[in-house]
């Protein structure tokens, strides 16, 4: 029987993907329930649900997850990849004349500012290239109506929804009535978003605190995986860590051109913006003391904010430490909406949101929509505690009924049956989106 489930391994997941759940003997009774009522099935060549799945990706990593999901997944499914000619795209042109590029255009194009914007100030430079995307937007978009209407998928598997090109391909879909799944890095560590109808802010999840208050949870409790600190990248400069003040704030930035700050952070429009309104509000603070404001550049972004280290006197980059180590220390956190949010939450620190974000729940965090409110709420979070029991049935309605288990680029078995009963809705969070269910 060992011999039997290490093939199935080998030749339906590959060995990177399995090799923490093939090794790991916690996980060898998963490997086998999961693959006796899923990969059994696949590898005779029997589905078990008529459905049809089409997952679409550039070519990248997360390519390769999809084509793995695709090897065992109990339902009919293929993976197209972005860029993949296809001819029949002129037959329907006539879908692309119909298509208003727009909005993804003007989405684009800010974006594009935010990591090239002395080339994309110029309005001759913007124009063109507002008009090279809006033509290629329309291809694209002729080009999926023909492969959704060829292919007639049930559902598509799209990661993000929010970028180009994802954004126009999500519309094709939808101009078809064809339902989308979107993918995305999970909401709290380990795991992965799948959700039918976005991802963050556009989530499925309930911003109604009396839900969570009164949800009746089924399973038993679970504990949420550790707080991992995100690798930077290659090209950014190394920095050591600093000392940290006795009593700080702490302010982790974003990336400038995410779809988090592009279309869900109405007033701060970039980290420039950020770090002037929290340090105005610092100043209308009446007792700041020895308190300073601890900042610190997101690991996935290149660019530095050098111009920013002396700004003001009670700021500190702290690009070398740790982010744990960073919310730890703090007395609490100021985000727009990032997941570090929600990081704050989990080591039990007070948290103000300055834009959209599916944690933004009265009771769970501060928020503030303008420099006003901002300016109110430092002093109030000082003194601030969340609402102990609806954080801790928030996080445990993520950990338990929302996230799927493990991150997409280390999936174990757990993984791959509840991505399955997500697309079939036959886990607990599905059961909960079916008609007549009132998110509030």
């Amino acid at each position: 029987m060992t011999k039997w489930l290490n093939e199935i391994n080998q030749r339906v997941i590959p060995e990177r993907f399995c090799r923490e759940s093939s090794n790991n003997a916690k996980y060898r009774p998963l490997v086998a329930l999961t693959f006796r009522s899923y990969t059994c099935a696949k590898l005779a060549g029997i589905c078990d649900v008529a459905m049809k799945v089409l997952f679409v990706s550039r070519r990248n990593n997360q390519a390769k997850y999809f084509s793995t999901l695709k090897s065992v997944m109990p339902f009919e499914s293929s993976v197209h990849i972005i860029g993949t000619k296809y001819y029949r795209t002129l037959y329907f042109w006539r879908f692309a004349l119909e298509f208003n590029p727009s909005a993804v255009v003007s989405q684009q194009l800010e974006r594009r500012r935010k990591k090239f914007p002395r080339l994309l100030t110029t309005p001759i430079v913007a124009a063109l290239y507002a008009r090279i995307i809006g033509f290629k937007e329309r291809c694209r978009y002729a080009k999926y109506i023909a492969l959704f209407k060829d292919e007639s998928p049930d559902y598509v598997g799209l990661w993000n929804g929010k970028k180009m090109p994802g954004v126009t391909i999500a519309r094709a879909a939808k101009d078809l009535s064809i339902a989308v799944f979107y993918f995305e890095n999970g909401l709290l560590p380990g795991t992965c978003t799948l959700d039918d109808k976005g991802v963050n802010q556009d989530s499925s999840l309930p911003r109604n605190a009396g839900f969570y208050r009164s949800y009746p949870f089924a399973s038993q409790h679970k504990a949420i995986n550790g707080i991992v600190q995100r690798p930077p990248l290659k090209r950014r400069k190394k920095a050591p860590p600093q000392s940290l003040p006795q009593h700080y704030v702490f302010v982790p930035f974003q990336v400038p051109d995410d779809t988090q700050i592009v279309c869900h952070s109405p007033w701060i429009k970039n980290m420039e913006a950020l770090f002037e309104a929290v340090m105005e509000a610092f100043d209308q603070h009446t007792d700041r003391g020895d308190m300073q404001v601890v900042f610190k550049e997101h690991p996935s972004w290149p660019g530095h904010f050098e111009h920013l280290y002396e700004r003001h006197p009670a700021a500190l980059f702290a690009n070398g430490n740790t982010t744990p180590e960073l919310i730890e220390n703090s007395l609490g956190l100021i985000t727009i909406n990032s997941t570090v949010g929600l990081e704050g939450l989990i080591l039990k620190k007070p948290v103000m949101t300055l834009g959209e974000a599916c944690y933004r729940i009265d009771g769970l965090v501060l928020s503030a929509d303008n420099q006003q409110q901002l300016n109110e709420g430092f002093e109030k979070l000082l003194s601030w505690s969340p609402d102990a029991e609806l954080r801790d049935r928030y996080l445990r309605f993520l950990n338990e009924v929302y996230c799927i288990p493990d991150k997409w680029s280390t999936p174990g078995p757990q993984h791959f049956a509840a991505v399955a009963d997500r697309f079939l809705a036959r886990d607990e969070f599905s059961q909960l989106a079916l008609p007549g269910f009132n998110a509030g």
